[in-house]
């Protein structure tokens, strides 16, 4: 085994030695001083109505409540999470449209229309999704829209 360590380690440093001659390598210290220094700004900008209405539906989805209380203590006082415990989640048709980002993951479709299941992640599955719809809703709204939703966007400009 030690042989074996060795051998990867001589042959890797005679690539290296190999490569050398021909690669040309710019490290972050090199570059350094000819770098200026990075500046970070943030900028408040006031969400216009359609987004601000966008952002309220938004936040009263049970996909935003699912992970906006999962942290939380379940009410039924069992000293677990709620996303462990007693969180309702959409499994039919009926509730489906309170979560249309949670029914449209493939992981929670069955073969069955209408009725979905809850996959081992859930309700993290929600975060990153989220956090692209939030984003399209505060930068490009339009995005997100539906077909009919755009006209009367561009219809009242």
């Amino acid at each position: 085994a030690d042989s074996v360590i060795r051998l990867g380690e001589l042959r890797s440093s005679e690539l290296r030695a190999l490569l050398a001659r021909f690669l040309l390598r710019r490290t972050k210290d090199l570059l350094a001083k000819q770098l200026h220094g990075k500046d970070d700004e943030i900028v408040f900008c006031k969400l216009t109505a359609w987004q601000g209405a966008l952002f309220s539906r938004f936040e009263n989805t049970l996909d935003y409540e699912m992970v906006a209380t999962a942290q939380l203590p379940c009410a039924c006082g069992s000293r677990e999470s709620h996303a462990r415990c007693c969180m309702p989640l959409p499994l039919v048709r009926t509730d489906a449209h309170r979560a249309p980002v949670w029914t449209s993951l493939p992981a929670h479709q069955t073969s069955e229309p209408g009725v979905y299941r809850k996959c081992k992640k859930c309700p993290y599955c929600l975060v990153f999704p989220l956090i692209s719809y939030a984003l399209k809703l505060a930068s490009h709204y339009k995005l997100i829209l539906s077909a009919g939703s755009r006209h009367v966007v561009d219809v009242e400009r």
